[in-house]
């Protein structure tokens, strides 16, 4: 009974579990931190200045879709990152350790040292459940699996042989040094393509290029601000509040205006903020929720606000952590758990034709070939990346019947800063191009260009249907510092529903000189 009980685990049940409990939690993480989000806004809203994100947002911070949609992204990396290191370490615990009781003590130190560090993030109800939750939820799961695993071995092993040559033992090992070297070659495949343009390179040539692809980027770019406000920095959300507590009226409207510059707009309101700054003596006082995180003088805060400003930015950081081990696990856990689901995937689909051992190996073949397959583009792309060595060359590649040359030859452009007069004509003819990532660069191109007619260009491609080139042509506009733009923008930030076209308008009209309005 107990090895039937046992054996209704296998690696991916294990840890699709711990996803659907991560799930759970970082839902109500991201929620969570949408309901501070919304007072903010609240607050900025009431006190006379522009919200970013606007009102269409802002009435659905407190909904559940967002939560649920936003929860995805810690799922798939932070929550991949808990359930596979937990996974492996008790597999490597039960096998090579032997289970031995002093093996088991650093894997112990691990998740103390993560659960402890999650209780000092900003959010140590939800950060700290689920690293206090999910590793060893993990970990029973994976005992089951391998209780399940030694009941096999048992009923195919004589008695009294060794545990080293029961067949369970061997096939467990033999299994994973197939899986560790197939991984492995796969890492081989795309390691010539991990660069700092590699997200870029997938968005444009794997994502872009198919519909199953295009509606992964455009559920990405819709939701991946949520998730994103939950974990930054003070200094790198795009508005904050403060309040400034100083008598001398010349220094407060200083002050008043340094800051509103910055976007730590001042909230006369008597609720919490962000940033509060007062005098004492000849110093500011820089606070947070009552407490004095640093002194500076006012000579030095005029004169580097920006840096200050960052300081007091680290000094309040509270997930720093947080935000590292959610990188981390999205280059590598992320990965990993694809390639276990595919390889689960046509495991169970080759099962119905094929016997257990070849349905296996089947499916560990099909996954290096795809992972393969989809490395083939950006290899493409990579080796028409240095061609363009000219304006010819870059002539050519815009003349190309092959997409990745003119998407390239648009890159460097844009990249190496290139005045695409030149090549008006065939930029000219690319601007109707059906494909997203040809409109995108183009959008950015055209923000060297300084001439009238490229400006209208860019105005006209406000109105693309796909929100990644919007975000491009406002990037670019921002660029122009035409104010003429100005009244267009502000209608694209108070009318869009998409949060990403809100962001880059509103760094837009800032790059166009625009500030937020003083308080009422």
């Amino acid at each position: 009974m107990k090895c039937q009980s046992a054996a209704q685990w296998s690696p991916i049940r294990v840890i699709l579990t711990g996803l659907l409990v991560s799930q759970l939690l970082f839902a109500l993480f991201v929620y969570d931190s949408n309901l501070d989000l919304l007072k903010r806004l609240e607050s900025i809203s009431a006190a006379g200045y522009v919200p970013v994100p606007n009102n269409f947002i802002m009435a659905g911070l407190d909904g559940f879709l967002p939560a649920f949609c936003g929860g995805l992204f810690f799922t798939f990396t932070t929550g991949a990152g808990l359930c596979l290191a937990s996974f492996i370490l008790i597999c490597l615990w039960s096998y090579p350790g032997k289970r031995r009781p002093q093996w088991l003590l650093p894997v112990l130190i691990l998740w103390e040292f993560g659960f402890f560090q999650a209780l000092g993030t900003g959010r140590p109800l939800t950060v700290g459940a689920s690293f206090l939750v999910i590793p060893p939820l993990v970990a029973v799961l994976t005992r089951k699996w391998l209780d399940a695993e030694s009941c096999r071995a048992e009923d195919k092993s004589r008695p009294g042989t060794s545990r080293l040559n029961r067949p369970g033992f061997v096939r467990s090992i033999r299994g994973g040094i197939i899986h560790g070297l197939v991984i492995s070659g796969i890492v081989l495949v795309w390691l010539p393509n991990l660069n700092a343009g590699v997200f870029v390179n997938i968005r444009d040539h794997l994502l872009l290029s198919n519909p199953a692809g295009r509606t992964i980027n455009d559920f990405y770019y819709r939701y991946t601000l949520y998730p994103a406000e939950a974990f930054k920095s003070l200094y790198q959300k795009q508005l904050k509040t403060s309040r400034i507590r100083v008598n001398d009226k010349r220094l407060f409207d200083r002050l008043e205006k340094t800051l509103r510059r910055l976007d730590y707009l001042p909230i006369k309101q008597d609720i919490p903020v962000d940033l509060e700054v007062c005098q004492r003596g000849h110093k500011f006082l820089l606070s947070q929720q009552g407490r004095v995180v640093m002194e500076t003088k006012p000579a030095r805060f005029f004169g580097s606000t920006r840096w200050v400003l960052e300081r007091f930015s680290e000094e309040t950081d509270q997930m720093e952590f947080f935000r590292e081990f959610t990188f981390v696990s999205l280059v590598t856990a992320a990965p990993l758990l694809l390639y276990m689901v595919v390889h689960a995937f046509f495991s169970a689909g080759l099962a119905f034709f094929s016997r257990g051992r070849c349905g296996r190996a089947a499916s560990v073949i099909i996954c290096l070939a795809i992972a393969a397959a989809a490395a083939l583009p950006l290899y493409q792309f990579g080796q028409s990346a240095g061609a363009a060595q000219n304006s010819g060359q870059i002539h050519s590649l815009l003349a190309s019947e092959n997409q990745a040359d003119r998407i390239q030859a648009l890159k460097q452009m844009a990249e190496g800063g290139m005045d695409p007069h030149p090549f008006r004509e065939r930029i000219l003819s690319l601007k109707q191009s059906p494909h997203t990532a040809e409109r995108y660069w183009i959008a950015r191109v055209l923000g060297q260009a300084d001439s009238k007619r490229a400006r209208q260009m860019l105005l006209g491609m406000l109105s693309d249907p796909h929100p990644n080139v919007v975000c491009a042509a406002l990037y670019s506009l921002g660029k122009h510092h035409d104010p003429a733009a100005l009244p267009l923008i502000r209608r694209i930030l108070i009318s869009s529903d998409h949060w990403y076209i809100q962001f880059y308008a509103y760094n837009a009209l800032k790059e166009l000189g625009w500030r937020q309005p003083e308080s009422v």
